[in-house]
């Protein structure tokens, strides 16, 4: 089995909160109370009956707000969940289920029956290994993770991932990614004939393809493409290089 887990790159990001949001939620908390802290104003102090105070002072500059920190977007919810507990099980006899796994690189399956599934969810930094033929595996919202299987009956699916990995050991009919970033496919020599790859709205996708003496060649999956109007619709073609 090739080591995945060896050049999976790491990508980190973070969140700033604002401190002016707490005060200002604390004032509005005292409802009614909050009119206590104010002082009353005395005769001396309203302007038309004390012309003086009306050139005494000018008004304060108010201090610039701070902008509100942006919620999480998308990727936030890409990964591991650390408020979660890892878990993998089989439910129902059918449906193996891996998530919220991270940094574990030792995870292996035994498929007993061809109508079982794997569906690997949020795991971050993971290895996941499935021994046996069964109908699909899907990996969902996960970062940094490797999945090995040897035969599928069905397809195999990522969606929503960031920088994961597969490898086929025997064959496969069917890879669906759609809305990843930084797929790689490690294909056997069984599956590269037979395979079909569909893609949709993902990038930096590689196809490692074996050689006669074992070495891979990789290829791109083109990310461009060119649309011409025809007379009986569109026509799209590649538009670059797959090396």
């Amino acid at each position: 089995m090739i080591d995945l887990s060896a050049d999976i790159a790491a990508r980190q990001g973070s969140l700033k909160g604002g401190d002016e949001r707490g005060a200002l939620f604390d004032q509005l908390n005292k409802g009614a109370d909050v009119t206590k802290g104010l002082k009353k104003v005395t005769a001396d102090m309203q302007t038309h009956k004390n012309p003086e105070l009306r050139t005494a002072n000018t008004v304060p500059t108010k201090s610039t707000p701070q902008p509100v920190a942006p919620a999480a977007g998308p990727g936030s919810r890409i990964g591991a969940d650390p408020t979660k507990s890892p878990n993998m099980e089989l439910v129902n006899g059918k449906k193996w289920m891996v998530e919220h796994q991270n940094g574990n690189e030792g995870l292996v399956i035994n498929v007993t029956a061809i109508n079982q599934a794997v569906y690997i969810f949020r795991c971050t930094n993971t290895v996941v290994q499935v021994k046996g033929k069964l109908s699909s595996v899907v990996m969902d919202s996960c970062k940094k993770t490797a999945v090995v299987f040897d035969t599928l009956v069905g397809p195999a699916e990522f969606v929503n991932c960031q920088s994961c990995k597969l490898q086929i050991t025997d064959t496969v009919p069917i890879v669906s990614i759609d809305n990843c970033d930084g797929i790689q496919m490690f294909l056997s020599a069984a599956a590269k004939d037979a395979v079909k790859i569909v893609t949709s709205k993902s990038s930096e996708m590689n196809v490692m393809v074996p050689k006669r003496d074992g070495d891979f060649v990789e290829y791109p999956i083109p990310e461009q493409f060119s649309t011409t109007v025809t007379a009986d619709g569109l026509t799209t073609v590649v538009a670059d290089s797959t090396g």
